[in-house]
């Protein structure tokens, strides 16, 4: 598959996109899940809380109401800012293709769910933020968490041109947050969403492998 049209900016999710962080955030969210008092959650379901907004799984997932799981997320915080961010690491070919972007004029952004100010530490600690015109992410109180309101204030700050304008990721909220905001979307195989998730999102364009997604944004 090869674009269909040039895009000159990029909007990257980060965790199973950019990098493989599904170690850390696994064990974060089963520290917060034990110090709720809770039964361990199957593997499947923990799974499910890898991308979307941490408030909302917790809900979702947990049976909890909007002030215990914001009690949740503290301790999945708790955990993540002294081990989990790190036990991360970026994917094979992910800086290679993130030169090659950058090389060829394209401009970089990351729109995530994880807070701002993680995100920039996890892209800091693996020197790709160096990438990013922006890393933009929710924000700590949850008064911005949703995919869509992240991509949206990117597009407005920097007077983006939507139709030259392109959102990558995962799962299934990074394709409709994309596509809400008027956006072709990519979605990438190799993350945390099942195949059929990402195909039922409706992405324009999917890329099974990095290497796929290389072969895309360069074609």
């Amino acid at each position: 598959m090869m674009l269909r049209k040039r895009y000159d900016n990029l909007m990257f999710d980060l965790d199973g996109t950019l990098t493989d962080s599904k170690p850390g955030l696994v064990k974060a969210v089963e520290y917060a899940v034990s110090r709720m008092g809770l039964e361990p959650l199957p593997s499947p379901v923990v799974d499910k809380f890898l991308g979307p907004p941490l408030f909302g799984s917790f809900e979702k997932h947990c049976g909890m109401d909007g002030e215990t799981a914001k009690k949740a997320v503290s301790y999945f915080r708790e955990y993540y800012a002294k081990k989990g961010v790190f036990e991360n690491e970026p994917y094979e070919g992910i800086v290679e293709l993130l030169e090659a972007c950058t090389a060829s004029g394209k401009r970089l952004f990351v729109a995530t769910s994880k807070p701002t100010v993680t995100a920039l530490q996890v892209c800091s600690y693996f020197s790709i933020d160096q990438y990013f015109t922006e890393i933009l992410g929710s924000e700590m109180d949850g008064s911005i968490i949703e995919k869509s309101d992240i991509i949206g204030i990117l597009l407005s700050r920097y007077a983006l041109d939507r139709s030259r304008t392109i959102m990558i990721g995962d799962r299934e909220n990074d394709i409709t947050g994309g596509r809400k905001n008027g956006l072709d979307t990519v979605a990438v195989g190799y993350g945390y969403g099942a195949e059929g998730e990402l195909r039922q999102a409706n992405a324009n364009y999917y890329a099974k492998t990095m290497s796929d997604l290389k072969k895309l944004l360069l074609s």
